[in-house]
């Protein structure tokens, strides 16, 4: 009876309120979770992606939402990747014009026979270099060191028979002062340069009975082999410019020098 009730006034009310939908009293436990169909104005949601571990040795980084990824590291391959190397000029710039030493860098210069054998050369050479020690004992000085010339056996030849020298001399000593500052190299060109001042002089006034001259500096690269050039370049380089008390020194030295000579 109370059912039957029921049902007559659900049927009453539909027929009064024909629009309205009457929602079932019970949803059955096996049916599907209904899903609500969104607004017809709201932006669809993109889809979430789970995050992609980065395997071991992959190039891939995980990034967080919102987040740019960092540039790309430089390898050590380019990090060491040196720059490329500057032409140098045709006639560099000397070197350092301040002297290191208020003393004098003193060279023995040496126009040495190339046919001699090396045994002999080396203890001319040590001969030399005693008397250097022994002439400038208690002086002061920025170095001291031995240039060499070579020098063909047939104008070596005519340098002896010039000088009146006998055959088993195998080198012709002097010594030069020289700026302190100067590098290795120039130091080197310098030296050659006043030793084959000499033997050019030589040359020039006949003494070597025509017999031809090929002297070969060891020249620095850029630099002209024209003599004249050779001169400017070494000027430039301030290879003479001494101290007066590096003078001084030098004089001193090169008397003593002169003496154990005679």
């Amino acid at each position: 009876m109370v059912a039957a009730a029921m049902a007559e006034q659900a049927a009453e009310n539909s027929e009064n309120n024909p629009s309205q939908d009457v929602a079932p009293a019970s949803v059955s436990e096996d049916a599907p979770a209904a899903i609500e169909a969104p607004a017809p104005d709201a932006p669809a949601e993109a889809p979430v992606e789970a995050p992609v571990e980065a395997r071991p040795g992959s190039d891939e980084e995980e990034t967080s939402p919102g987040r740019t990824s960092s540039p790309p590291v430089e390898t050590a391959e380019a990090a060491r990747e040196e720059p490329a190397e500057e032409p140098e000029p045709e006639n560099p710039e000397p070197e350092n014009r301040e002297p290191a030493s208020p003393h004098p860098y003193l060279v023995v210069t040496v126009l040495v026979d190339a046919g001699a054998r090396p045994a002999v050369v080396t203890c001319s050479h040590g001969d030399a270099m005693e008397r250097a020690i022994a002439a400038s004992e208690g002086r002061e000085l920025a170095g001291l060191d031995l240039v060499e010339l070579p020098i063909s056996p047939a104008p070596f030849g005519a340098l002896r028979k010039a000088l009146s020298l006998p055959d088993d001399v195998v080198g012709l000593y002097d010594l030069f002062p020289l700026a302190s500052h100067l590098g290795e190299q120039v130091r080197k060109v310098a030296g050659q340069f006043l030793a084959a001042e000499a033997v050019w002089t030589l040359e020039e006034q006949g003494l070597l009975g025509g017999v031809p001259l090929n002297v070969r500096l060891d020249m620095p690269k850029g630099w002209s082999r024209d003599p004249k050039a050779v001169h400017e370049q070494l000027v430039k380089a301030g290879a003479l410019e001494l101290t007066s008390e590096g003078i001084e020194t030098f004089k001193v030295v090169k008397t003593a020098w002169d003496r154990s000579n005679a």
